[in-house]
């Protein structure tokens, strides 16, 4: 393989395994090097050119030691090897070639050292990674205990809120007891109100117990029922004086009837007997005189009748008086013992509840108030305790929550600090890929460029392969190539000008002399050659003069350019060491604080440990008092159910006694209704029985009466306001059969008329229709038509014929 030849990674084949080496080195591949990398490769970059340079020019040395090698002219017959100046040219080259070839190996040593720098840089580099490998382990060291105490902080605050509802459920059960003993105590002051009370109205003594007021209190209910008995023998005298004086009452109506046919008959008798005899006046003087007896005999009944009412009043009003204060005193009575049974129902049901709340599987309260208080008093002093020792818990919660805080500041620190080296570790990245892609990029321009540059040498070489120059192109190279060939277009232009003075002379020197053209076209030949020759020397001493120049200006500017190069790249380096000794530095700094963190995080833990302990009490504690929450929500949630059922049925029978109340009221409503129609009847009958003559006060007339009556009188009535009424027969169907009975019993002697059938239309067949069919088709039907009843012949004597316009107006 060529030694310029490159490959698909833009590097010579000579440097390849070198560039291998280095990636293996930095386990990554070439698009992943960093700056020293980046250094390494420009300075292979520049010894590769440098090496190139110097083999071209060894190259070029050994052409111009041997120019004729290749040509089949001996060496001895060249004057050019005896030149001095060619000789001296050739020991001033051999001595650049030394030169050259010392600095190189200067270079190759300088190369060296900065490979030994570089591999060191690595080694500080992995150094550094373990580094901050061991870093990142303790700052998740650090991360797990910070959680573990944000843990421990969760833990403490859900115990610290267990606690306070422990606290607000044991404030719920005060509050209830509380109100529990207010209502108690109002029931007892309403109680002894009520006795205070039922003392006043008894007008007993206050040093009187409860047994001596119950047994005042049975003696007025004994009492009460004897005045009841009382009011019921009243009540009797009075209704049997009541029908006394009705009886009076009667008799004096009979009397005052009676003194009223004595006097109208004595006023006849007097009025006749106007010049009667004295013994008539006598007489009528002592009717008289009885009538004014009786007179003031009716009125000193009525005297004693209106004394016995007033009396009767007055005694009624003194019951009613008795009777309504026996009925305040009694009801007053059941309201004290029902409001003192409920007000002992619930004091007991208030303490046996607390008691149930209050008790335990180990330990059992009696329902009584002492015990209630007792653990009441007991709870509240263990309250206070838990309340002290939550109070300290809540003091050391906080102080490791400070710690916690420092903590967390300095692991924030940190993680800021770690980010802010990944951010520069990823901006360098970012730079070293952007610096890679440049130089793919010129890598790929570089390439392109050899090709078209291989292309025109090629163009070049066949061009002077054209113009016979194949051995000149092979000494001068591909910078003085487009000279030489100038130069020899030149050439070729100055032969072609003077090719005519040339034949001239030839011409005459054959005529001369017969042997001459061999001579001639030798002479040409030569002349041909040396020309090329003498292009050739001069394209070799432009070619030694620019080496020259270039070996100059490198021993001179280049060699200053080199080791200022080679300056600002130790400078570099030498920042960079520094940066990494900075960094190892802060390196053992953080290290020596985390390890006074873990320190602290060690006493932290242990500081945990004993409040996972309390922690851990607390929680039995409170599991504790859960189950004794739980319990008396048990006991609860059954009180609840229980006067939750009683709500219900007291529902149901609120509901059944307002669905009877309603009932009742609608038969109430029905009631009135049927006696308001009933009165109606009544009215209507004795409205009827007057106009029938009959007598209306008396309730003993049959209502068949009535009806035979009502029907003689229809009957009495003409034939054309009897069509106007309905027969009785009719209504008579929906009637008992007893009454029908009665009904025809009464009224045998009278005629029963059957109502005539519905005229139907002998066209439509439809009663009452408006087809206007002819009379005579409907007067036939009419006709045929007849009574019902016994009285068969009187009806058909009545049928009558019904004119056409009636017909019409009928249907």
């Amino acid at each position: 393989m060529a030694y310029n030849e490159y490959s698909r990674d833009g590097l010579p084949s000579i440097h390849r395994p070198r560039t291998r080496e280095i990636w293996k080195l930095d386990d990554a591949g070439p698009d992943a090097l960093g700056p020293s990398q980046r250094n390494y490769c420009e300075l292979q970059e520049q010894l590769r050119t440098q090496r190139e340079e110097l083999m071209r020019k060894e190259e070029r040395i050994r052409e111009l030691t041997c120019p004729y090698r290749s040509s089949g002219l001996p060496p001895a017959s060249d004057p050019l090897l005896a030149c001095p100046s060619a000789r001296g040219d050739l020991a001033a080259l051999q001595a650049k070639a030394d030169s050259l070839a010392s600095k190189l190996r200067q270079r190759q040593i300088e190369l060296d050292a900065a490979n030994d720098s570089l591999a060191r840089q690595r080694e500080e580099n992995a150094r550094l990674l373990a580094l901050n490998a061991d870093m990142a382990r303790r700052l998740d060291a650090c991360e797990v205990t910070r959680c573990s105490a944000e843990r421990n902080g969760h833990a403490v605050q859900a115990l610290q809120d267990q606690y306070r509802s422990a606290q607000e459920r044991i404030r719920e059960l005060e509050a209830r007891v509380r109100a529990g003993l207010q209502d108690g105590s109002g029931l007892e002051r309403r109680h002894a109100d009520f006795v205070n009370r039922v003392i006043y109205q008894l007008g007993v003594g206050c040093a009187e117990d409860l047994d001596g007021l119950v047994n005042k209190v049975g003696e007025l209910v004994k009492e009460n029922v004897a005045m009841k008995g009382r009011i019921h023998g009243l009540t009797d005298r009075q209704s049997q004086l009541e029908l006394d004086a009705k009886a009076n009452r009667e008799t004096i109506q009979r009397l005052l009837a009676e003194v009223s046919r004595n006097s109208s008959a004595a006023a006849a008798a007097g009025s006749h007997l106007l010049n009667g005899d004295q013994g008539a006046r006598a007489e009528a003087d002592r009717l008289r005189i009885e009538r004014d007896d009786l007179q003031k005999q009716v009125q000193l009944l009525e005297m004693r009748v209106e004394s016995g009412r007033k009396q009767l009043e007055a005694t009624r009003a003194d019951l009613q008086e008795r009777e309504a204060r026996l009925a305040r005193l009694d009801f007053e009575r059941r309201e004290a013992a029902h409001s003192s049974q409920n007000s002992e129902t619930q004091m007991h049901a208030l303490l046996e509840s607390l008691a149930s709340m209050l008790s335990s599987a180990f330990c059992r309260v009696s329902p009584t108030e002492e015990a209630v208080k007792e653990k009441v008093r007991l709870m509240c002093r263990e309250v206070k305790e838990h309340s002290a020792s939550v109070a300290a818990l809540e003091e050391r919660v906080r102080t490791l929550t400070r710690q916690f805080e420092a903590q967390f500041e300095t692991s924030r620190e940190r993680d800021f600090k770690t980010r802010r080296v990944e951010c520069d570790q990823i901006d360098l990245r970012e730079r070293l890929r952007a610096m890679e892609g440049e130089l793919a990029a010129a890598d790929v321009i570089r390439d392109g460029l050899k090709a078209d540059k291989e292309k025109f040498y090629k163009y070049m070489r066949r061009l002077a392969e054209a113009l016979k120059m194949d051995r000149a192109t092979a000494d001068v190279g591909f910078d003085l190539l487009g000279e030489g060939l100038l130069a020899r277009a030149e050439q070729l232009g100055r032969r072609v000008g003077g090719s005519g003075a040339v034949g001239g002379c030839g011409c005459c020197d054959g005529g001369g002399s017969g042997g001459g053209g061999g001579a001639g076209a030798k002479i040409r030949a030569l002349r041909e050659q040396l020309e090329s020759k003498d292009l050739h020397m001069e394209l070799l001493r432009k070619k030694v003069a620019q080496l020259e120049a270039a070996a100059g200006a490198a021993g001179t500017t280049g060699g200053s350019g080199l080791s200022s190069y080679e300056r600002e790249r130790a400078y570099k380096l030498q920042r960079h060491l520094e940066k990494s000794q900075e960094m190892l530095d802060d390196a053992r700094q953080e290290i020596a604080r985390l390890r006074g963190q873990l320190l602290e995080c060690n006493g932290l833990k242990a500081t945990a440990i004993e409040q996972d302990r309390e922690l851990a009490c607390l929680e039995t504690t409170m599991e504790k008092l859960e189950r004794v929450r739980q319990k008396q929500a048990k006991r609860i949630a059954a009180l609840k159910a229980e006067a939750e059922a009683r709500d219900r049925d007291g529902g149901d029978r609120r509901g059944q006694t307002d669905g009877m109340s309603h009932e009742i009221r609608a038969l109430r409503r029905a009631l009135e209704e049927a006696r308001r129609r009933e009165r109606q009847l009544l009215e209507f009958r004795a409205a009827i029985a007057r106009m029938l003559g009959l007598d209306a006060a008396s309730l003993s007339i049959p209502d068949l009466d009535i009806i035979a009556r009502l029907e003689r009188l229809i009957q009495a009535q003409g034939g054309g306001a009897y069509a106007a009424f309905t027969p009785a027969e009719r209504p008579l169907g929906g009637m008992e059969p007893s009454f029908q009975s009665g009904y025809s019993s009464g009224g045998a002697g009278a005629p029963v008329r059957g109502r005539s059938p519905a005229r139907v239309c002998p066209a439509c067949r439809v009663a009452r229709c408006q087809c206007r069919v002819p009379a005579r088709h409907r007067s036939g039907s009419r006709g045929r038509s007849g009574r019902v009843g016994g009285g068969g012949g009187g009806g058909a004597s009545r049928a009558r014929s019904v004119s056409p316009a009636r017909d019409n107006r009928r249907y």
